[in-house]
């Protein structure tokens, strides 16, 4: 097989893995417990802080504010 093949296979690969990674992104549409107003974050929260509207959270960031606008219980202002 030819070399200069075998580099352009291995820059191919090497960027394809970094893109497939970052379209596994997960966003939490998060209410703070305490001031009643909701945020979108990227971290599952791990403390009491916040709770999550949806367990595994959206795959695009799109979805997580229609998630906090049907469910309601956000504060406005």
């Amino acid at each position: 097989m030819n070399p200069t093949i075998k580099l352009i296979a291995a820059f191919a690969v090497g960027f394809a893995i970094p893109a497939t990674a970052a379209t596994g992104q997960a966003w939490y549409p998060a209410q703070d417990a305490k001031t009643k107003k909701c945020v979108v974050i990227e971290k599952k929260p791990v403390r009491a802080a916040y709770a999550i509207f949806s367990g595994d959270g959206p795959q695009t960031r799109v979805e997580a504010p229609e998630l906090m606008k049907a469910a309601g219980t956000c504060a406005t202002g």
